[in-house]
Order: structure tokens, then sequence, then C-alpha cells
């Protein structure tokens, strides 16, 4: 049965996955570009600014928790990295 065509539901959950997987990319994507401003912030010494970066992380925090939980994300544990080594725990 390897010549077999997928199902259409399983060809739905591997687009799902797919999708699952952008959100995270853009999520990580968004956090790096939020530690370049903040590293920026700090080399410059501008505290208003800096106010404005934190109020952004907190943005970003909200927005992104809310997307974690719209697509089924929030409940699955993130795996644990230790020197090359990772440890994913059942839910």
């Amino acid at each position: 049965m390897s010549g077999e065509a997928r199902s259409p539901r399983s060809r739905r959950l591997s687009g799902m996955e797919k999708e699952r997987a952008e959100v995270l990319a853009r999520h990580k994507d968004e956090w790096l570009r939020h530690r370049v401003l903040i590293d920026e912030v700090m080399a410059g010494g501008d505290y208003e600014q800096a106010r404005l970066v934190k109020t952004i992380a907190e943005t970003l925090k909200i927005r992104q928790d809310g997307e974690r939980r719209t697509w089924g994300l929030a409940d699955r544990p993130e795996p644990e990295r230790s020197e090359g080594m990772e440890i994913r725990w059942k839910a």
C-alpha cells in the first residue's frame, strides 16, 4: 500500500502542523527582532526608548500567548535541551 494516496484528513493534519510550525517560527523571529531592539536601547541608555521596548515585549507576549492557545500549542510542553540532549515531556 505504499503507492496509496494520502487521505484528505491526513493532508489536512499535515497542513495544520505546517501552519503551527510557521506560527512558532514567526514567534521566534519576533523575539529575535526584539532582542536587537533591546540591545540597541541598552547600548544607548535611552530610558524612554527602553520603556517602549518593554511595552513591545509585553504586547508580543500577550499576542503570542493568544495565538498559541488558538493553534493548540499552549498545551504542548517545550522541549528542554542540555548539552546536545533533548528531553520531551509527555503531556
